[in-house]
């Protein structure tokens, strides 16, 4: 068993070595840096000591210098410590006399036979040195026999100089320690004390000897004739308990005052307490480094502080940004969409020749804007996509996939495009493809941007193929389109996924797009869980492939489109409609109409859920965004429907300019349709909710009048006239317009009308100065005139009423409402 010393600042680094070693029954003791261990080695006899380098107050270097030069101290060392080199090592083994460096951290394998070798060293050394002062002694004693008194005179000689040499020692000891080291009797006075101590406290040594310890460093402002009570030196000397670290002040003789740490020990003679002995170290420097790095770190904290305010403000500014750019998105959408929906819907009707025919010049330009509405419309719907991936909320539809019906979907869709550049579509499917489980029309979007990318920048009488590899050992899927085109240079393909980014600007002339294609190509592909490749040689054609987990099916599966075209048939006919744009109502009923529906009625919303109970239609058709003046949205009169037991069975489709299917079917709507709707689209969604066209061509029930009555509307706006004036010319009725309260007074003149619908707001002369003077005329004083207009505030009816007007209806109008207005005025 042998006695080690280790010395290291670090907690864990010295406790695993006291277990390591203990477990060897060696003897530990520890220090927590170099002072301490100068400390524990001026009081206890060692073996051995492992020593880090890097520590506070002393370290290892200063340590094992004070260690070999001020206690002469001479017994192994062993640094343990990660901070050299091991170009260093041998220079600092030579430098400071150690015996060895070991790395942090070490095997305790290594440090158990390192420690064993050293000690093992150690002993053999000390046997050899014992051997050689035992031969001396037996040679030196046998000189000396023949003599005894020469002996006794060389023993007493010895003695004294032995004596001698022990008290200079002492001096020596006392007058090399850094610490101030003071001995005190039993009556409280200094009998000895070091040069140190007498630095540290003002002194010269010969005026504090004999005087009070607790007197001398003591506040020179205290009375200190007696020792107080709790006077540490006293409890020693009452106790012969030791003290050890307590942080005190002491002052100066100038009567300043200073901090030390100190220990104080007894001084024992048979057991008795004769005194103490006192050593302290002036700690004033360390505290007041330990006060800068307090205010270091009480700065440091503050800033962190100060920089973690900056990032919530920096954070929130990005939440904002983010939340104004979705809100931007959503107006984007629903301002593009509601025109869109009009031009789609009017060139709709214009080429099925609703109101009348078109020569082929009319028909080709009709053609022309429904095209460039189909453009905008694809365009709007590709930043919405890219921006819903990016921002995480698009969630997949995921279902049973069929490989060939998918592939015909797809190349169907682009085939004409390929016709009409004289380009020629292979594909090819491998035999171990059949199905898999993903999003249907996702993927469907993906493989079509490829494809019309691949005829887009592939020139006329090339080729371009679709290809799907099956790999069972990996269970992936690859959907490659590839192409005979222009190829990519390889300084451009980082740019390639980036949204908005095309890679040359003379393409970008000769090719229109807005560079998202392929971000969502890639967003679809990471939803999935797999990702997009390319392969290109500039000027020979490109490659590019999707790659997905293959989840396949155990059975062959009809595509979703065939499974619905199997779903048993059932008939819609009564269908609600939910909507404030009356040019949407008859575009829907229309469709209706072809596929069977019998009666189609329209509601504002205000009293849906009456009509809802009343009709029990077979469908529900509900738009999201209603007027604003009828208090009341889509989504209220959703959840209504669905917490109704007597509606909540009824199947809802919602159509809107709001891209909110997740929200929709989460408050319980059975599918949902972006306007502006094509009829493909509308059909398609009524068969998946469980219907199919019952080929019934009833007419929409419209009630018409027995005898036809002259109605002159006055509007400003050619939206709202147009819609008007087609409502009402399906009932017949023969129609007037005025533009403007002038024309509406002058036509009132000239035609007498039965009835006059009279918009309020209007530039040059309104509403309200043109019924005044139009009341002015006896002929048209009894006239029943009907206020359309936007406004609703509390006053504005009556204004109306008092300008000489007989009813009043507000924008958006509820047509059944306005057309059960006019009969009640045109029968009374």
């Amino acid at each position: 068993m042998a006695r080690i010393l280790v010395v290291d600042d670090t907690k864990d680094s010295r406790n695993m070595l006291v277990a390591l070693l203990e477990c060897e029954n060696h003897k530990v003791m520890t220090a927590k840096n170099g002072e301490e261990g100068l400390d524990i080695l001026k009081m206890e006899s060692l073996d051995l000591i492992i020593s880090d380098i890097v520590m506070p107050i002393m370290d290892g270097y200063e340590f094992v210098h004070k260690l070999r030069t001020e206690l002469s101290i001479d017994i192994p060392i062993i640094f343990y410590t990660s901070a050299y080199s091991q170009s260093e090592a041998k220079q600092i083994v030579e430098t400071y006399a150690i015996e060895h460096i070991l790395n942090k951290p070490a095997d305790p394998k290594e440090v158990l036979l390192l420690v064993d070798q050293i000690l093992n060293q150690s002993k053999e050394n000390q046997a050899k040195s014992n051997s050689l002062q035992e031969s001396d002694f037996k040679q030196a004693h046998t000189s000396v026999l023949s003599n005894k008194l020469v002996e006794k005179i060389a023993e007493l000689a010895e003695t004294s100089n032995q004596l001698e040499e022990i008290r200079q020692y002492h001096d020596l000891i006392l007058k090399s320690v850094g610490e101030g080291i003071c001995g005190v009797n039993l009556e409280g006075n200094i009998i000895f004390v070091n040069p140190a101590a007498a630095q540290m406290l003002g002194y010269k040594e010969e005026e504090i000897l004999q005087q009070p310890f607790h007197q001398i460093i003591c506040n020179p402002t205290m009375n200190a004739e007696h020792l107080p009570v709790n006077c540490f030196v006293l409890k020693i000397l009452q106790t012969g308990s030791t003290s050890l670290h307590q942080e005190k002040t002491f002052w100066h003789k100038n009567k300043s005052s200073f901090f030390v740490e100190y220990s104080s020990s007894p001084i024992l003679q048979e057991g008795k307490v004769k005194g103490s002995v006192v050593c302290f170290r002036d700690i004033t420097e360390r505290k007041q480094m330990l006060k800068a790095l307090e205010d270091e770190r009480a700065l440091l904290a503050r800033r962190v502080q100060e920089r973690t305010a900056d990032l919530s403000i920096i954070n929130a500014e990005l939440i904002k940004a983010n939340r104004l750019k979705d809100e931007f998105l959503a107006s984007m959408s629903h301002e593009l969409r509601t025109p869109l929906n009009a031009i789609l819907g009017m060139s709709e009707i214009l080429k099925e020749g609703i109101y009348g025919s078109l020569n082929d010049k009319q028909l080709k330009s009709i053609k022309t804007v429904e095209e460039s509405g189909q453009h905008l419309l694809s365009l709007i719907n590709d930043i919405l996509d890219v921006s819903k991936i990016n921002a995480g909320k698009i969630e997949l539809d995921i279902d049973a996939v069929e490989i060939e019906s998918l592939s015909e979907a797809c190349l169907r869709l682009v085939k004409q495009l390929a016709y009409q550049k004289n380009i020629s579509i292979t594909s090819k499917i491998s035999n171990n493809v059949q199905n898999l489980r993903a999003d249907s029309r996702r993927l469907k979007q993906a493989i079509v941007n490829l494809l019309s990318n691949a005829i887009k920048f592939t020139p006329k009488g090339g080729s371009i193929g679709l290809e799907i590899l099956g790999d069972e050992e990996n269970q992936i899927i690859s959907f490659v389109v590839w192409d005979t085109g222009i190829g990519i240079a390889p300084e451009h393909l980082e740019k390639l996924f980036v949204p908005f980014t095309q890679l040359d600007s003379s393409l970008a002339r000769e090719n229109v797009g807005t560079g998202l294609g392929l971000s969502l190509v890639k967003g679809i592909a990471e939803l999935h869980g797999g990702g997009v490749k390319l392969e290109s040689d500039l000027g020979k054609g490109s490659r590019f492939t999707i790659s997905l987990p293959w989840y396949k099916l155990n059975k062959k599966i009809l595509s979703p489109t065939k499974q619905i075209a199997k779903a048993k048939p059932i008939s819609v006919e009564k269908v609600l409609i939910i909507e404030d744009s009356y040019s949407t109502f008859t575009q829907v009923s229309r469709y209706l109409v072809d596929i069977g529906s019998k009666k189609v009625e329209l509601s504002d919303g205000s009293t849906v859920l009456e009509k809802a109970i009343e009709l029990q239609p077979d469908l529900i058709i509900l738009d999201i965004l209603l007027s604003d003046l009828l208090g009341i949205t889509g989504w209220d009169i959703l959840k209504k429907l669905k917490a109704d037991s007597r509606t909540e069975k009824i199947p809802v489709l919602v159509i809107s300019v709001l891209d909110e299917e997740i929200k929709s079917k989460t408050l319980g709507a059975s599918a949902y349709l972006l306007k502006p709707i094509a009829r493909e689209n509308l059909t398609f969604a009524l068969h998946k909710i469980g219907y199919e066209s019952s080929k019934n061509t009833e007419p929409l029930e419209i009630e018409t009048p027995e005898i036809s009555y002259k109605l002159l509307i006055v509007e400003d706006n050619q939206y709202n006239l147009d819609i008007i004036y087609d409502y009402l010319s399906s009932h017949k009725y023969e129609l007037v317009v005025a533009r403007n309260g002038k024309e509406a007074l002058d036509s009132a003149i000239e035609n007498n009308p039965d009835l006059i619908l009279m918009d309020v707001q209007m530039p040059g002369m309104d509403g309200l100065e043109a019924t005044r003077l139009i009341r002015t005329r006896e002929e048209l004083k009894k006239t029943p005139i009907i206020a359309m207009t936007a406004l609703a505030m509390p006053g504005d009816r009556e204004r109306c009423l008092q300008a000489g007007m007989d009813d009043y209806i507000t924008k958006p109008i509820d047509f059944k409402k306005l057309s059960q207005m006019i009969k009640k005025y045109l029968t009374t």
